[in-house]
């Protein structure tokens, strides 16, 4: 078969105006910049000492949210996170890249947002059933 290999480099090789079909599968070790999708390995049958996640939505919250361009004359509006604030709270999907500047494994936090949105999720059903329970108790006083 045919392999594509990429070594490591401090600047992305940027190819515009052109586009580049491969027939066969691609393995990247390391670092990858793309417009597109990403597609990571995560087949249970490769895992093991799986656990849950349990998110800390306080913590989560000190992550800044924000709109942005880079400061080298983008004009594009991009959305993102600053990868400093990150840092500080999931540092194991933070990494330096070749310049010192810090980089987010945006796949990841994304399944840090899944988790939050479950806790959320399961602590309004709790406080459904809790005003669920105080209607009924109010309704046989009379009250409602």
């Amino acid at each position: 078969g045919t392999d594509l290999r990429l070594g490591t480099s401090s600047y992305p090789t940027k190819i515009k105006g052109s586009s580049t079909t491969i027939d066969n599968n691609v393995t990247i070790s390391g670092s990858v910049t793309a417009s597109s999708g990403f597609f990571d390995t995560s087949d249970e049958r490769l895992k093991n000492l799986v656990k849950p996640l349990d998110t800390d939505i306080d913590k989560l919250s000190e992550i800044r949210k924000i709109y942005f361009n880079y400061k080298d004359n983008d004009t594009e509006q991009k959305i993102g996170v600053i990868a400093q604030d990150v840092q500080k709270i999931y540092p194991e999907i933070v990494e330096e890249n070749g310049e010192g500047m810090l980089t987010v494994d945006y796949s990841k936090l994304s399944v840090i947002a899944l988790d939050a949105v479950d806790q959320l999720n399961q602590k309004n059903k709790e406080l459904e059933d809790r005003l669920n329970k105080i209607e009924n108790l109010l309704k046989d006083k009379g009250i409602l």
